[in-house]
């Protein structure tokens, strides 16, 4: 509060170097706790103003920021998108030369080809083997995929009054900056 009195009892632009918590507190000692009026009408409405202006500074600083992740967002998923074309032309281009070398060696100064032998499994009755794993035994091997509800679905049920167990309506303030 001694900083107040410096001055005549004016701010003198100090209050914006101030932190929205310490402008609470000096807008509080402006005021008197027994009849609520105000001792410093002037500095009162300086803090007012300094407080006002720090809350503006914060929003404006959160729509910046929005608008650098949507920037960084689209340059993402440019780069993705460029990436994806890459790595499709380069299969095909794999597949090109595979096919032109039938299986054959090749090998420069540059590059070499080689193979190896793989094997992989491929399913073409995902029922059938579902079905040969339950009957010989080997349930063990299936998975199943845990059970999910949609809280779209639900929401519908909540807001018609239907009791669903193990699911609430919360009530939320969103805060909107533009």
């Amino acid at each position: 509060m001694r900083w107040l009195h410096q001055d005549g009892g004016r701010m003198g632009g100090k209050g914006m170097n101030m932190s929205l918590y310490h402008i609470d507190q000096e807008l509080e000692n402006l005021i008197d706790q027994e009849t609520g009026e105000v001792l410093d009408f002037d500095a009162f409405e300086a803090l007012q103003m300094a407080w006002d202006a720090k809350i503006e500074g914060v929003l404006c600083w959160t729509k910046n920021l929005a608008a650098e992740a949507k920037a960084i967002r689209e340059e993402e998923k440019a780069l993705a998108e460029r990436r994806k074309a890459m790595e499709s032309k380069r299969e095909k281009l794999l597949a090109y030369a595979e096919r032109a070398l039938g299986g054959a060696a090749f090998q420069t100064a540059r590059c070499a080809v080689t193979y190896r032998k793989s094997t992989a499994v491929e399913i073409t009755d995902m029922d059938a083997v579902v079905k040969w794993c339950m009957d010989n035994g080997y349930d063990g091997k299936i998975t199943f995929a845990q059970p999910t509800v949609s809280k779209t679905d639900i929401a519908p049920l909540l807001k018609s009054g239907v009791s669903v167990t193990g699911a609430e309506l919360c009530e939320k303030l969103n805060m909107g900056v533009k």
